[in-house]
């Protein structure tokens, strides 16, 4: 292979893998983001069970943690929505030949195959529980 089309393909593999890595990034803050918040919900409607003669309701409270949590959610599939715009770009590189790398075109059947449950769906599914627990809780611990 010339020397030439070599330094090409390696320059074509830099700018992948930079995506890649800022993809990763992405991920890693969508989760701290994500982890945050959802700590501080599961935190405001942890305790405001256990205070006795708060000066707020339990409705108020739990109802606080529940937005919270859906806010959490909502900024979620945010950044999800730009990770998942960053692996487009990453399956168009590869399909495009723009790079030899073929992490996420090989990456996506195989996860496909293995994933059971999407976090999407799971943070639904919890959610909704959530939610339906903590309006139970509010009735049934207020009356």
């Amino acid at each position: 292979m010339p020397e030439e089309t070599k330094k090409e393909l390696g320059n074509k593999d830099d700018l992948y893998i930079k995506v890649w890595e800022m993809e990763q990034r992405h991920v890693t803050t969508r989760w701290t983001v994500s982890t945050f918040f959802f700590s501080i919900s599961f935190a405001i409607f942890g305790l405001s069970i256990q205070v006795e003669n708060s000066p707020l309701p339990l409705y108020v409270t739990t109802s606080v943690a529940i937005a919270i949590y859906w806010f959490a959610y909502a900024l979620y599939l945010r950044f999800n929505d730009f990770t998942e715009y960053l692996r487009s770009r990453l399956e168009e590189m590869e399909r495009n030949g723009l790079t030899t790398v073929d992490l996420q075109s090989k990456a996506g059947p195989y996860l496909k195959r293995k994933k059971r449950l999407h976090a999407i769906k799971l943070l639904l599914v919890f959610g909704v529980l959530y939610t339906f627990a903590g309006v139970l809780i509010s009735y049934f611990y207020s009356s």
